[in-house]
């Protein structure tokens, strides 16, 4: 029987290994893709997680605001006196940033609320006011502030130097002057002559200090090609433009700090309620005083509109020959306002010293003068102060612009994530008029960048926490 031989197929050497090959390849091609994935995503996951810390953070500010708002008696002082710096909550921080107005150069930060009623307020002031606040570029203050009188007032027709929308019409994108008051300072950039620059001044993120950037957008000393911008500019109130020092809030109720009606000192009945409700408060003699200062004026000589009346509660201050403590005793008791508020007072109490130059009759050496009296004043329960500072005539024309307390306070809240990743920026305005304060104006302030010293977040990116900021001044 012949012997059968098993036939096999030919060995096909190395398709095995080769497949192998490619399969270990694809999958680690695969799991390289992944993997970059996967990380995408866990970079993704901690940017969001970054980023909800950083909101919590800047929420945490508006309520540490409301806080420490909500049921004020509008001493301004005090509440201006809260410190906002590197807060924390949680594993972020929050910081309520503003302009330092005692650093002339503005290279250095400052922190807490912001009074707005110690701002000249756009919806009331008169254009002469307007014309004296500080800021550079663009045209005359003339231009300014008659253009910012024509976009309030509801009379359509121009004033000398302003605008109405005949000139509105002609640019491009046309649109008509408002003729009605102003809903956001932001609007003043819609008015004749108040530009970028002017408003913003040289700060353009609106953090209060001049970085090297900003001071080198608008020139340093000497520059032949940007000289003039730079001697508006450098060390001046102008520097920051505006916004610091102009707002359209600011109000006040007329009553008394126990919510009760003031007595008007220019009605008929004033002296009754007088007697009666200052009786224990002043001397007797001093109380008589006051009585005859309101009878003589309600029988001085007046004018076909009616009797002479108070122009400010500051007369009878005068009038009466009372000292300021006894004055301060009264002060909040009386009023010679018409009607439940007051609105566009400035709080002379806390206002800068630009503000202050601004009020009428005023030099910048009689700014200086208040600034430095109510740093050395023993109260500043009323304006009465004033009178230890400036001579009589000068103190009457600004009494019935000012006052000694405020009601509305602006926020810039910045919020970061403990790892420095993210961070959020809003400006708020708070009214205290109402119990429980609550936010009138929100507004996102984020794409203006990233407001305090660059080392901040990257201490916290190492994984140092914030640091501090060396007495408020730029870098750790």
């Amino acid at each position: 029987m012949p012997k059968v031989i098993a036939q096999f197929p030919p060995r096909r050497r190395g398709i095995i290994f080769i497949t192998t090959m490619w399969v270990v390849l694809i999958l680690s091609a695969l799991v390289l893709v992944y993997a970059r994935a996967a990380g995408v995503e866990a970079q993704a996951a901690a940017n969001r997680v970054s980023d909800a810390q950083a909101a919590a953070a800047e929420k945490a500010g508006e309520q540490f605001v409301l806080s420490q708002l909500d049921g004020s008696n509008g001493d301004a002082v005090k509440l201006t006196a809260i410190q906002g710096q590197q807060l924390q909550v949680g594993d972020g921080y929050f910081w309520l940033i503003r302009p330092s107005m005692d650093d002339a150069q503005h290279q250095t930060y400052d922190f807490g609320l912001i009074d707005e009623c110690a701002k000249v307020n756009v919806n009331i002031a008169p254009p002469p006011l307007l014309a004296k606040l500080p800021f550079t570029g663009g045209d005359e203050a003339s231009t300014v502030s008659d253009s910012i009188f024509d976009w309030r007032s509801p009379v359509r027709s121009a004033s000398p130097d302003g605008a109405e929308s005949d000139f509105y019409s002609s640019l491009k994108p046309p649109y008509q002057c408002k003729n009605g008051p102003l809903e956001t300072t932001e609007e003043l950039l819609l008015v004749k002559g108040v530009t970028p620059q002017v408003m913003y001044g040289a700060d353009l993120n609106r953090n209060g200090v001049l970085e090297d950037g900003e001071q080198q957008e608008v020139g340093t000393p000497g520059n032949a090609q940007t000289g003039a911008l730079n001697t508006a500019f450098n060390g001046s109130d102008a520097s920051l433009g505006l916004w610091p020092y102009v707002t359209i809030y600011s109000k006040e109720p007329v009553l008394t700090a126990d919510g009760k009606p003031r007595i008007n000192i220019n009605t008929s009945v004033a002296n009754l309620q007088v007697r009666n409700v200052f009786k224990g408060i002043l001397p007797a003699n001093k109380l008589a005083a006051v009585e005859a200062a309101i009878t003589a004026s309600q029988k001085g000589p007046g004018t076909e509109r009616g009797p002479r009346q108070f122009s400010s509660t500051l007369q009878l201050f005068y009038d009466a020959n009372l000292t300021t403590q006894e004055f301060d005793q009264i002060s909040d008791l009386i009023t010679t306002r018409r009607g439940k508020t007051a609105s566009g007072l400035i709080n002379i109490n806390t206002a800068p010293r630009a503000v202050i130059a601004a009020l009428p009759g005023l030099q910048a050496s009689d700014a200086d003068a208040l600034i430095a009296k109510r740093q050395a004043a023993n109260s500043l329960d009323s304006i009465a102060w004033i009178t230890e500072a400036l001579p009589r005539e000068k103190a009457l024309a600004i009494a019935p612009l000012v006052t000694s307390r405020s009601f509305q306070y602006g926020a810039d809240v910045v919020g970061v994530s403990g790892d420095g990743r993210s961070f959020k920026r809003v400006w708020i305005v708070v009214d205290t008029t109402t119990s429980p304060a609550s936010i009138v104006y929100r507004r996102d302030l984020g794409m203006l960048g990233w407001p305090l010293d660059p080392a901040v977040r990257q201490s916290m990116r190492r994984g140092d926490g914030p640091g501090a900021l060396r007495s408020g001044v730029i870098g750790l």
